[in-house]
């Protein structure tokens, strides 16, 4: 499977693109069938297997594994404000946090637990320090866009 992301904002620097591969990582099965939710930028994948040599046998363990481009980005715009990108998979608009304490911005955002298939939810968390001398300012004045479990931030100078 293979996913392409366009450049959404003016700010972002390139596409990204995400691949992985999934079978059923021995001779002996064949994928019989498989159910997906996409939600939030996560697709949930759920693949089934059947022992095609010996059918009273249960299937083999799963094998897959992935290729991904780099989760984040920065850049300084030409205003002198950071623009900043975090991809945080399967986090809702609305689980986000942004907040601004000692010369950092900090961006936390949780993704829920879905399906049966999900472990538990995740936690993301990340800080970006704006400036060598902690200099406060209201959060609010941090721009955001949030879509499709990515979060991009304009952050103003200070």
């Amino acid at each position: 499977m293979a996913a392409h992301v366009p450049k959404v904002h003016k700010h972002d620097l390139s596409h990204r693109k995400y691949l992985t591969f999934s079978g059923p990582g021995c001779e002996c099965c064949e994928i019989s069938g498989f159910t997906y939710q996409m939600a939030h930028g996560v697709l949930r994948l759920h693949l089934s297997k059947t022992n095609i040599v010996n059918p009273r046998r249960s299937s083999c363990i799963d094998i897959s594994g992935n290729d991904m481009d780099v989760s984040h980005e920065s850049k300084r715009l030409d205003d002198g404000s950071l623009y900043v990108r975090l991809d945080m998979p399967g986090v809702p608009k609305d689980n986000f946090t942004v907040s601004v304490t000692n010369g950092k911005v900090n961006v936390t955002g949780q993704a829920p637990a879905l399906t049966l298939h999900d472990s538990g939810s995740r936690l993301y968390s990340g800080d970006v320090f704006i400036q060598s001398s902690p200099v406060d300012f209201p959060s609010h004045r941090v721009k955001t866009i949030i879509k499709n479990g990515v979060i991009r931030l304009l952050i103003p100078p200070v």
